[in-house]
């Protein structure tokens, strides 16, 4: 009975990461999050996702997936896997020869480094 109720819990804890700032500011008449909502979701977004990843991998590990570890499993990832690794391992290569290349400096902003990542 425990393994269930982790996978509900699992399931809504992820779906409350990933959706909660879309339903609050796009379904809740455009309010955003107070200061005190943004500090706990800041805070407690990325370990309460990590959290949903460790279970994720546990189960699979531990035959407790079922479908899902049957579909993360699927041979069809492997390709997809590979160059996906690949562009994480070049990427930065290529970010830091496009900066050391240029000739002119330029001035500090968001949207530039947006830009060139």
């Amino acid at each position: 009975i425990l393994i269930p109720i982790l996978w509900v819990l699992t399931f809504g804890l992820g779906f409350c990461v990933v959706y909660a700032p879309y339903f609050r500011a796009y379904q809740i008449a455009g309010e955003h999050f107070s200061k005190a909502e943004n500090v706990i979701y800041g805070s407690m977004s990325e370990f309460t996702w990590a959290l949903t990843v460790a279970w994720v991998l546990y189960a699979c590990h531990n035959g407790f997936a079922g479908f899902i570890n049957t579909f993360l499993s699927w041979k069809c990832w492997i390709p997809l896997s590979r160059l996906t690794f690949g562009a994480y391992l070049l990427h930065p290569l290529v970010i830091f020869y496009f900066f050391l290349v240029q000739e002119n400096s330029f001035h500090f902003q968001n949207n530039i480094f947006l830009q060139y990542y």
